[in-house]
């Protein structure tokens, strides 16, 4: 499972000048100004896969919001710090930082951020195997809002994975499909993820041809949002599915794109992982892949021209 940080919104810049009159500096703004701008610099590190980045950014940014007051931007902070030290396998910090981000957005009143907090909160549970856990928390998202909680697609997505988890199939679809329903192109993040969710349930079932079909439009959307880590995963995925469905050398294709990606962004575990996959399958269909073995150790060693961590 995956989710995104919270995009920051269109910077409000305060620029109004009357003709001869010098307008007034707001130093509060100014601060807010500069944390969304960090924030900005966060989401690139992180869509990077540069989670240490990411979160040095995320600190600067709470305490600029903190300095302007911006209780908001200080929820905000606080969930995308979750998302980060969720995506460093550290669901405890993640849990800890949603729980912090919810109690915030409440007493805004902000019920789609209060939403939001608790959605991640599940996946993390989810995702660490607290099925009964992630249940009651997606129970208390809707009994919050029930009128928005119903459309809200990370909580429909996220309802739709913990229902796979727990082996009620035809449900996890029924819902997954309403949520896929609820994206567009312009919500590039949530469409990648409801594909990439469906094409695991597909998986699960042994559906490969449906579940390359998502997984292939789940790459579409990360390439175009530049999610290293879900393009790399999507590609994985894709590879797996093609050899199930006794495509090979589309397989080995894909393997080796993931490999790559995975490989320069310093994703060392997962790259070696793929990677001993791709030998085994390499061997199989009698595949040289002598030159893509020693550029993909050279990038493993930190042998790169450049770093990734944007």
């Amino acid at each position: 499972m995956r989710f995104a940080l919270i995009p920051v919104l269109a910077l409000m810049l305060a620029t109004g000048a009357c003709a001869g009159k010098k307008a007034e500096v707001n130093l509060g703004d100014e601060s807010v100004t500069a944390a969304r701008n960090t924030v900005q610099k966060a989401v690139a590190d992180y869509s990077a896969g540069c989670n240490e980045l990411a979160l040095r950014e995320l600190n600067r940014a709470h305490e600029l919001f903190t300095l302007a007051d911006d209780v908001a931007g200080v929820a905000m902070c606080m969930n995308n710090m979750g998302t980060v030290y969720r995506a460093a396998d550290d669901p405890v910090s993640a849990a800890a930082f949603f729980d912090e981000a919810f109690s915030l957005y409440q007493g805004l009143g902000d019920r789609q951020g209060a939403l939001q907090a608790l959605a991640n909160k599940a996946t993390v549970l989810t995702e660490t195997g607290d099925y009964d856990g992630a249940g009651a928390v997606l129970d208390r998202a809707d009994a919050l809002a029930p009128d928005l909680a119903k459309n809200f697609l990370p909580l429909l997505n996220n309802r739709g994975v913990l229902l796979a988890k727990q082996g009620a199939l035809e449900e996890a679809e029924a819902v997954l499909r309403k949520a896929l329903g609820g994206t567009t192109q312009d919500t590039l993040s949530g469409h990648a993820t409801v594909n990439a969710s469906l094409g695991n349930l597909m998986q699960q079932q042994d559906r490969y041809a449906e579940a390359l079909a998502f997984f292939q439009s789940a790459l579409e959307a990360d390439t175009r949002l530049a999610y290293y880590r879900g393009m790399a995963d999507d590609l994985a995925a894709m590879a797996e599915c093609g050899a199930a469905l006794g495509n090979n050398d589309q397989a080995v294709e894909w393997l080796k794109r993931s490999i790559k990606i995975t490989a320069l962004t310093g994703d060392t575990i997962r790259a070696h992982n793929r990677f001993e996959t791709l030998v085994a399958l390499a061997e199989k269909e009698q595949t040289d892949i002598t030159i893509f073995s020693h550029l993909v150790k050279q990038w493993l060693k930190g042998d790169r021209v450049r770093s990734y961590c944007r």
